[in-house]
């Protein structure tokens, strides 16, 4: 008959053991992510060569003294109300008409252009004059353009928010 086990003996690990298999997993996950830890480094040492690690560092010792501060700075009305105007001008620059944005600066260079290399004019300007201006083609299709967006603009200013989206050219 087979004796019955008295007593457990668990294998003992040393640290040294221990140290060891930690060693061989951290080779291991090196290994595959070889290329990761590459770029890292040389992201760590372009902060260090910058002074950034410091800084880095600092902050996260100094860490809720600067939240505090950051806060503090942030609830100042002016601060907020600079914040809400960021925050509407990068709205309204993606509601923008990219093709008719590039047009329209390209308009503005031409125009600014031309405005440089006129001569100022030695004579004042009447009304016949202008007539006279308005069947060159290019005069008549800035004037156009010019009232097509004064006309967008004024069906914006006159009607509210969604309804100016609603309604098309």
């Amino acid at each position: 008959m087979a004796r019955s086990i008295q007593t457990v003996v668990w294998p003992t690990v040393t640290e040294e053991e221990k140290q060891e298999a930690r060693l061989g997993e951290v080779r291991r996950e090196a290994s595959n992510d070889a290329d990761g830890i590459i770029q890292a480094l040389k992201v760590l040492q372009a902060m260090e060569d910058r002074g950034m690690l410091d800084i880095l560092l600092a902050l996260l010792q100094r860490g809720e003294g600067v939240l505090a501060h950051v806060v503090d700075v942030l609830a100042k009305p002016e601060v907020t109300s600079s914040l809400e105007t960021l925050i509407k001008s990068v709205q309204a620059l993606g509601k923008l008409n990219s093709v008719g944005l590039l047009k329209t600066l390209d308009g503005v260079t031409a125009g600014l252009d031309r405005v440089a290399e006129a001569a100022p004019p030695e004579q004042h300007l009447g009304v016949y004059d202008v007539l006279r201006r308005l069947k060159d083609p290019d005069v008549n299709a800035g004037l156009a353009f010019a009232l097509d967006f004064l006309q967008g603009m004024g069906r914006a200013v006159r009607t509210s928010g969604t309804e100016a989206d609603a309604v098309g050219p």
